[in-house]
């Protein structure tokens, strides 16, 4: 018993003594415990690596790798995997970039390093796609799942792509002589897909001329009108040139007047775009007395009245000097009628009464709607009484008692009986 007692005592001092015992082993763990801690080593410089011989990208990019698995805390960690993609790209290692794109949105999930990520994973799938043929469905595929993203991508990271996939079907579109409807509809559904706020202008160009085209007049002018105001200053004067000759073929010069009222742009960009239709708009065998200065008064004076006129004026005028040169070119009826008609109104209401009646002669010539007939039939006939010449102004009228509509007889009937009384009561008058 008193052996076993000894035994005891004796491990329990050999215990004691291992545990005071000073080790090297311990002090080294208790200084670095007492030291501070040294910070994780930032991931390898991509511009260091890149300054290195080319094989040097594939180290470079198992390095990122592996501190992104020996430092999963570290704030870096992110940014060496969206750089090892990057270099995985670069190297064209796509299907490497792709596997770790998503496994950053993985990893992040929610935030905008996954969106970041997911939407470079796209981009590449998409780029893939398109060089596979196809683009029009690549692209709407795209579209659709970059719409999906949550939270929704910044402008930058979708600029790129998606400039590529308009100029793919830009590509698809000057392939076919005549757009077949159905490519049509592809590209409308493309345009409506897109963000609105990332809609390229030029693209936007592109789209409203095909619907020009088709003979969607409506849409397409609605879309220029939108690209007159934004993009690069070639988008702007395109758009313009291309609404105002819309503007002409569906109201001839009234319409081009009404279009420039309703934009509201300066000189700047106004200007370069109504010069060029300027010189477009007049027929080539009509080129105006002294040429290219007559055409850029004409710019001036047309930009002078659409900083004065007010888009809701009821009744606009061009300057009569414009008014007065644009006569002399052979216009189609509706733009002569409503030139001679606007150059009238302007003598008439000046008392200019000579000048007045010779353009409601030429429009008589033209032989006009029935209302524009009668119009100016009643006006050459007060201009007539105005010189003296009741005999001339009685003809007139009686011309004027024959048209078809009964408003107009009945004038024409009280004016002749108001001569009549006037001849009377000369006659009779000692």
């Amino acid at each position: 018993m008193a052996a076993s007692l000894k035994i005891i005592l004796w491990a329990l001092g050999l215990c004691f003594v291992v545990a005071i015992w000073p080790c090297p082993s311990w002090g080294h763990r208790k200084a670095q415990a007492s030291s501070p801690r040294q910070a994780s080593p930032p991931p390898p410089s991509a511009s260091a690596a890149a300054r290195e011989a080319p094989g040097v990208a594939g180290r470079t990019f198992d390095e990122l790798l592996r501190f992104a698995n020996l430092h999963p805390l570290h704030p870096e960690r992110a940014a060496a995997l969206l750089q090892a993609a990057r270099l995985a790209r670069q190297d064209g290692e796509i299907d490497q970039a792709v596997k770790v794109y998503t496994l950053v949105a993985a990893l992040y999930p929610n935030t905008h390093t996954s969106t970041q990520a997911q939407a470079a994973a796209l981009t590449l799938k998409f780029y893939q796609e398109l060089a596979n043929g196809e683009p029009l469905p690549a692209f709407r595929r795209f579209l659709v799942e970059v719409a999906s993203l949550s939270p929704p991508p910044v402008g930058p990271l979708l600029a790129e792509p998606l400039d590529e996939g308009w100029s793919a079907v830009t590509t698809v579109v000057r392939s076919h002589r005549s757009l077949p409807p159905p490519v049509l509809e592809e590209v409308l559904a493309l345009w409506e897909l897109h963000p609105q706020e990332l809609r390229p202008p030029w693209a936007g160009l592109l789209l409203a001329r095909l619907l020009k085209e088709k003979g969607m007049a409506v849409e397409a002018a609605a879309l220029l009108s939108r690209i007159c105001e934004q993009g690069p200053a070639w988008v702007r004067t395109e758009a313009l040139v291309d609404l105002l000759e819309l503007a002409w073929g569906a109201r001839g010069l009234p319409g081009v007047l009404d279009a420039l009222q309703q934009l509201p742009l300066e000189e700047q960009h106004l200007a370069p775009g109504l010069n060029l239709w300027l010189a477009r708009f007049l027929p080539g065998d009509a080129v105006p007395e002294g040429g290219a200065d007559t055409l850029k008064s004409w710019r001036k004076e047309i930009l002078g009245w659409v900083a004065q006129e007010s888009p809701r004026h009821a009744s606009p005028s061009l300057p009569v000097s414009v008014l007065e040169g644009l006569l002399g070119h052979a216009w189609p009826r509706p733009v002569q009628e409503w030139l001679l008609l606007e150059v009238a109104k302007f003598h008439w209401n000046r008392q200019n009464l000579v000048r007045a009646a010779q353009v409601y002669q030429d429009l008589l010539a033209l032989q006009p709607s029935p209302e524009v007939e009668a119009f100016c039939r009643d006006r050459l006939a007060i201009s007539r009484l105005q010189e003296g010449r009741p005999d001339a102004a009685r003809e007139i009228y009686q011309e004027l008692g024959q048209v078809p509509e009964p408003l107009w007889r009945l004038w024409a009937q009280t004016r002749l009986m108001d001569l009549e009384l006037a001849r009377l009561k000369t006659v009779f008058t000692p």
